[in-house]
């Protein structure tokens, strides 16, 4: 009889952990990304997003599919590196709280090495399957390049839209089409100068001006519409919409 009991406690401590239901909601929302960062185009993202999606997501593609299908290629080139999620390592990916209702659940995240990441999956239940409601992050790698290439693609998408607009017969879409692509012009501006306000005084900084000149010098100024430098002795001011980058 003893034999038997120990048999059974040690098959009982080898046996494998069962996992959580926190566990498996994190396993299948880790697949999905996995599977979203292989994507690399937008027809691609759409396929595995709506694999995923809720009804009502896939619902209000198919309402709207033959306008995607019609997108400028460009358009729909731009639209993909806007929606893909950032791309990062699994093993860095850090669950900071996960809460499951009966019908919803949540997984906030975070990615080591990136500080000021923060990313939110939604998810709803439907016949006893999560599917994906939505999907948040914000946040970027923190690299002076990384930055750069985040202001550059909102001025591509930006540019994206409104040639869409432009090429449209529609006199609505050519309107809201403007008036979205300057939205996204004014927010590539303000992370252009978020990141040069990062700059520090005294420091030694290259400008690359829209008009193709380059200048450099020691920042002497630096204001919420302009920077200053001192170039050849002389204190030279740059407004930020002549700016093209700083280095």
């Amino acid at each position: 009889m003893n034999k038997i009991l120990v048999s059974v406690f040690l098959c009982f401590l080898t046996a494998p952990a069962f996992a959580s239901p926190q566990d498996d909601l994190v396993d299948q929302y880790k697949k999905i990304v996995a599977e979203l960062h292989a994507c690399s185009n937008m027809d691609q993202y759409m396929a595995v997003s709506l694999k995923y999606a809720t009804k009502d997501m896939v619902n209000d593609y198919v309402k709207n599919e033959e306008k995607f299908k019609q997108m400028p290629p460009a358009f729909k080139d731009s639209m993909f590196k806007m929606m893909r999620p950032a791309v990062y390592k699994l093993q860095d990916f850090v669950v900071k709280k996960v809460k499951i209702d009966a019908e919803s659940a949540t997984i906030s995240y975070g990615v080591n090495g990136w500080p000021n990441f923060d990313g939110v999956a939604n998810f709803k239940s439907e016949n006893g399957v999560w599917k994906l409601a939505n999907l948040k992050e914000q946040g970027s790698p923190p690299t002076a390049e990384s930055k750069e290439a985040g202001i550059a693609m909102l001025k591509q998408f930006s540019q994206a839209l409104k040639s869409a607009g432009q090429a449209s017969k529609d006199a609505k879409l050519k309107k809201n089409a403007a008036e979205v692509g300057q939205i996204f012009d004014s927010a590539a501006d303000l992370a252009q100068r978020n990141n040069q306000g990062n700059l520090a005084l005294s420091s030694h900084i290259k400008i690359l001006l829209k008009n193709g000149n380059v200048v450099e010098g020691r920042l002497i100024e630096k204001a919420s519409d302009h920077l200053s430098v001192e170039f050849q002795g002389v204190k030279v001011t740059y407004y930020y919409d002549e700016i093209k980058k700083v280095e």
